[in-house]
């Protein structure tokens, strides 16, 4: 039995949820008649850190919140306006308004080309026009970008199946799951696809 639909389906239903952006107003302001000064500390990325606790396939519960805390990291484009595009296309999809939704995040990439959830949440809806070469473009484009972004690996999987290209499909399954080996979804898909592909077990 084929599994596309469903897998694709929860692609697109899963990318579309950004994290509210830090901006300035939402900072606490400095006490009255102190001054800031310049912090010398560089703020320290944990993204490595959280990578390397999923890879190393943790229980159910600490990797559903390293994925959530690697989606609030990647959920920030750099781009105050691109993060609020990005939550106004959210509500727009909640609504049921696609087309405009399209829009308004096609703008946010516009002002943020290199941010790798963003190029993922519009290439989902351009998987869900049908509109593969698209959605494949934008995925690349995300990967180039952060070549670790699983969520990315996923759907591209998604798209290069359905293009007819299982085997592609396949290795962006598996280079997902090396990343996010405790994904029960991802290691089901992986598989049937492994087994549709290579006729064998894993």
């Amino acid at each position: 039995m084929r599994l596309v639909p469903f897998f694709t389906l929860l692609c697109v239903a899963l990318v579309l949820r950004p994290v509210a952006p830090t901006i300035a107003a939402d900072r606490p302001a400095a006490p009255a008649g102190s001054a800031s000064a310049p912090s010398t500390e560089v703020e320290r990325d944990p993204t490595d850190e959280l990578l390397k606790v999923l890879a190393a396939n943790p229980t159910p519960e600490v990797a559903a919140a390293t994925r959530s805390r690697l989606a609030a990291l990647w959920n920030r484009s750099g781009s105050d306006a691109a993060d609020l595009l990005a939550m106004r296309a959210s509500r727009l999809i909640d609504v049921g308004e696609g087309r405009a939704a399209f829009g308004v995040l096609d703008a946010a990439v516009a002002l943020a080309p290199t941010w790798a959830d963003g190029r993922r949440r519009r290439a989902a809806l351009h998987l869900s026009r049908g509109e593969t070469d698209a959605a494949r473009g934008d995925l690349e484009a995300a990967l180039r970008a952060e070549p670790r972004h699983f969520p990315s690996m996923s759907l591209l999987a998604a798209v290069m199946e359905i293009r007819g290209d299982r085997r592609s499909a396949l290795d962006w399954l598996r280079r997902a799951a090396a990343l996010d080996p405790a994904d029960q979804v991802l290691g089901e898909r992986l598989k049937a696809l492994v087994l549709e592909v290579e006729g064998r077990d894993i």
